[in-house]
């Protein structure tokens, strides 16, 4: 009797297999940001952003854009697909998910907010892009002439040589000399120079003419300016039109 109930009892049994749900997000492991310049790219990798799923580390993670970036826009590097709405890991670990810079306006930060989803749970973040100045606004030049009485030395001041860079300093607008004064010398803070000075020099009273004293009428130097970045600068001429060049005055 005991076997029969034993054996009863063993065809009665009934499998029973137990899910385990997947309830949680996936776990964002890096999200550092990116750096470009002002009118410049750059792409994003998965050194500054990724993401993994715990119970299916091998899995493609989907990033969903909620809120695209204000000051530029995201590209796909080969595909060039506008507007990039999606991407993939994939996308990130191959460098494939680029930022564009192309406002006009001067800010220092961007950002994208986005949902990365494991096909079920899904978690919102946001990614910064630090956008750095670059000096690109050219030199305005103008200049006028320089009265002076022979022999006599005179300071050089803004009213003779004038230049405007709103985005460079003083001290980094540089002014070379290609050809000196032929009746006379530069001279910095009573120095003679020889073809470099600053635009802070001038601001300064550091720089003057002195004539050597001939029977000339006239006498002139030919110079170029530089900020540094741009070879060309806005030279405003005698007939006030504002001329771009990169040629000496």
């Amino acid at each position: 009797m005991i076997g029969e109930d034993l054996q009863k009892f063993s065809e009665s049994r009934v499998m029973r297999t137990i899910a385990i749900e997947d309830i949680f997000p996936p776990i964002i492991t890096r999200n550092s940001g990116l750096k470009v310049n002002e009118k410049g790219h750059g792409c994003i990798t998965a050194e500054m952003l990724a993401a993994i799923d715990e119970h299916e580390k091998t899995l493609d993670l989907a990033f969903s854009i909620v809120l695209p970036p204000s000051l530029g826009y995201l590209e796909h590097k080969h595909t060039k697909t506008l507007p990039l709405n999606t991407f993939l890991m994939s996308d990130l670990k191959a460098g494939e998910v680029c930022y564009i810079h192309s406002s006009l306006t001067s800010n220092p930060l961007d950002s994208f907010t986005f949902n990365v989803s494991d096909g079920r749970n899904s978690v919102l973040q946001t990614f910064y892009i630090n956008i750095s100045s670059v000096y690109d606004s050219l030199p305005i030049v103008k200049l006028s002439p320089l009265k002076i009485k022979e022999g006599e030395e005179k300071v050089i001041t803004e009213f003779e040589i004038d230049i405007f860079d709103k985005d460079t300093q003083d001290q980094d607008v540089i002014i070379k000399i290609l050809k000196p004064p032929q009746h006379g010398i530069l001279k910095n803070a009573n120095t003679s120079i020889s073809q470099v000075f600053s635009l802070y020099d001038i601001k300064h009273g550091r720089i003057s003419y002195f004539h050597d004293g001939s029977e000339s009428v006239n006498d002139s130097f030919t110079l170029i300016v530089s900020d540094g970045i741009n070879k060309e600068y806005i030279f405003i001429g005698n007939n006030l039109k504002n001329v771009t060049s990169k040629n000496p005055v």
